[in-house]
């Protein structure tokens, strides 16, 4: 991305949600590389060397921000990756600023249930983690009650998939987000 803030060719939000996935499946992780030695450096024979990290959130947030840069437009995936990311390093402030910015940049009530209840989720797992039983249970409510509250005869979805297969997938929902909110009330 750094190299291509320049060019005509500038990456979208297709290529950061791409990073985003890559940097959510896999976990930071040091690596070592060889700057240009100078001649100074080949006159003495030593190595230049620099030790780098990359993928996880480290390397999320680099990406949020250069596109931030570019004046990307990112959609619902994207905000659900970078928070998940947050989540998992345990960066709930961040994760929580990041919610408020979704809940302003996306405008599709639909769109913004479905990605706020992900969040929510991933928020309260990390609330348990970290060992703050009020915030994990406050964000797991949460995302229930939007869960309990989703219309089951959305006339977008409904053309899409029956009403039988629409209480099934909230349903699903409505499960993971209760046994979730039970762990967390025994953590």
């Amino acid at each position: 991305m750094r190299y291509l803030v320049d060019k005509q060719y500038r990456p979208n939000v297709r290529t950061f949600n791409t990073l985003a996935r890559g940097c959510l499946w896999n976990a930071a992780t040091l690596i070592k590389e060889s700057k240009n030695c100078n001649d100074m450096c080949k006159k003495r024979e030593i190595s230049e060397e620099r030790t780098t990290v990359i993928g996880g959130v480290l390397s999320l947030e680099e990406a949020w921000l250069r596109s931030k840069e570019l004046h990307m437009n990112y959609d619902v995936s994207s905000f659900e990756y970078s928070v998940t990311a947050l989540c998992f390093a345990l960066r709930v402030a961040d994760a929580e600023q990041r919610i408020s910015e979704m809940k302003e940049a996306i405008q599709s009530p639909c769109d913004l249930n479905d990605s706020l209840i992900v969040c929510l989720v991933a928020l309260s797992r990390a609330y348990a983690m970290l060992g703050r039983k009020k915030e994990a249970k406050k964000n797991a409510e949460a995302a229930l009650s939007i869960i309990l509250h989703l219309p089951y005869n959305d006339s977008s979805k409904s053309s899409r998939l029956g009403e039988k297969k629409q209480r099934h997938i909230v349903g699903g929902t409505s499960l993971l987000v209760n046994l979730s909110y039970s762990f967390f009330l025994h953590v």
